[in-house]
C-alpha cells in the first residue's frame, strides 16, 4: 500500500484549512468620490434622513438590520436598550438618534411627538454626561458633535411644540418662580427667570427657532455655539409703535435665548437664558 506524501496530522490541518477558506465571505473595496465623504462619515438622520454609520454599527452589533429597526422602531430600541454587550455611548447615542427619527417621521399627535423629543434629547443628555468617558475626552469625536445636534434639536423643537401646545392657556407661574407642566408620561417645569422680556412680560407672545431666520444687510452675525437649543422670543410684531417716542429708552421684541433642559431623574427641567459672547479671559478649574 503506498503511504501518503504527508502525516496525518499535517494532512488533516491541510483538509481543515480548506474548508475554512471555502466558506469565507469576499471582501470587496472600492474606491469613494471626495464629494461622498463627509456624507458617509457624518451623514445621520438630520443631515440625509438616513441613520449614521455609528448607528448601523451598533445595530449590526446586536444583530438588527437597518431596515427592520426601521419597519418597528419601539421593538429595535427595546432590543438595544435590554442587550447587555452594547458600551453605554454605543447604546445611548443610537438611541437618541432613533427616538429622533422616531420624532421626526412621526403623524401622531403633537403632544406624543414632544414626548419622542424628549426622549431622544433625554439620552443624548446622558450619553454625554452620564457615561464613562467626560465630553472633554471626547472632544474631538464626531460622535459627540453629532449627539450634541441630536440634543440641541430635540430640545428646540420639544420646546417650541410645548409652546404652540399652550398657546392662549399658559401655566401660571408657581411660587418657586417655575412652570410647572404635565405631558403624557412626563413632569415638566422651567424657567425664564434669566431672560428679561420687553414690556415685562413673564412669557413671550411666540417662540421661534433661530435656525429658521434669515438676515440680509448684515456685515457680521453673532451664533452662539455649543449646548442648548437656539431660539427667539418675540413679545411684539413691531420695534416702533405709536408709544415708542414717549418712551426715553426701548428694548427689542424678540430677544435671543439659549434653552437647556436638565433631566435628573423622572422629571424634566428647562430653563431659557440670554446669550452673550464670552469677551473675558477663559475660565479655568482646579
Amino acid at each position: 500500500m503506498p503511504r501518503s506524501l504527508l502525516p496525518a496530522p499535517r494532512l488533516w490541518l491541510l483538509i481543515l484549512s480548506a474548508l475554512c477558506l471555502s466558506g469565507c465571505a469576499g471582501v470587496k473595496v472600492n474606491a469613494i468620490k471626495n464629494d461622498d465623504y463627509l456624507a458617509l462619515r457624518r451623514g445621520d438622520v438630520l443631515t440625509t434622513g438616513d441613520l449614521s454609520a455609528s448607528a448601523r454599527t451598533t445595530l449590526q452589533i446586536v444583530g438588527i438590520a437597518e431596515k427592520d429597526c426601521r419597519k418597528d422602531l419601539p421593538v429595535c430600541r427595546q432590543q438595544l436598550a435590554d442587550n447587555p454587550g452594547l458600551a453605554d455611548e454605543n447604546r445611548l447615542s443610537a438611541l437618541a438618534e432613533l427616538w429622533l427619527l422616531d420624532a421626526m417621521r412621526s403623524v401622531a399627535p403633537q403632544d406624543i411627538r414632544v414626548e419622542a423629543y424628549l426622549e431622544s434629547a433625554r439620552y443624548a443628555y446622558a450619553y454625554l454626561f452620564f457615561t464613562s468617558r467626560s465630553t472633554g475626552l471626547r472632544a474631538l469625536e464626531d460622535r459627540q458633535t453629532q449627539v450634541r445636534d441630536y440634543y440641541n434639536f430635540a430640545v428646540q423643537e420639544a420646546l417650541t411644540q410645548l409652546f404652540e401646545l399652550y398657546r392662549g392657556k399658559p401655566p401660571s407661574e408657581a411660587a418657586d418662580g417655575r412652570f410647572h407642566l404635565q405631558l403624557v408620561h412626563w413632569s415638566l417645569s422651567g424657567t425664564m427667570q434669566e431672560v428679561r422680556l420687553s414690556e415685562g412680560r413673564l412669557l413671550p407672545q411666540e417662540l421661534i427657532p433661530a435656525a429658521s431666520l434669515s438676515f440680509a444687510g448684515l456685515r457680521n452675525q453673532y451664533r452662539r455655539d455649543g449646548l442648548g437649543a437656539e431660539l427667539v422670543a418675540v413679545t411684539r410684531k413691531r420695534v416702533v409703535s405709536s408709544q415708542s417716542a414717549q418712551l426715553p429708552w426701548s428694548e427689542t421684541p424678540f430677544p435671543a435665548v439659549s434653552a437647556v433642559i436638565r433631566f435628573p431623574g423622572e422629571t424634566g427641567i428647562w430653563g431659557a437664558m440670554e446669550p452673550k459672547p464670552n469677551v473675558g479671559p477663559p475660565r479655568t478649574s482646579s
